[in-house]
């Protein structure tokens, strides 16, 4: 996939690309939560900690608006990405 962005205004922040799920209930073996928090923990590792993760919330426990599966980390830990000038 290549994707291409422009900015009106120089961005001041760092940028985060991240995927949102809709909610499957299910549960994860004990050696599965086991294996994906390791590579949770490879992965913040690698990129100092940046990024969030969370399995989401049962729309029929939480009250008002649960928050979807997702998936966050910094935009520089994904792929290449160049920064040209105009022209």
């Amino acid at each position: 996939i290549r994707i291409q962005v422009r900015f009106k205004q120089v961005p001041t922040s760092p940028l985060f690309i991240g995927l949102e799920m809709r909610y499957v209930p299910f549960t994860l073996s004990p050696m599965m939560m086991y294996t994906k928090n390791l590579l949770l923990k490879a992965m913040g590792t690698a990129i100092d900690g940046e990024i969030y993760q969370t399995p989401g919330e049962d729309p029929a426990v939480v009250a008002g608006e649960p928050e979807p599966p997702t998936f966050a980390m910094p935009l520089w830990a994904i792929d290449q990405f160049h920064v040209a000038n105009l022209g």
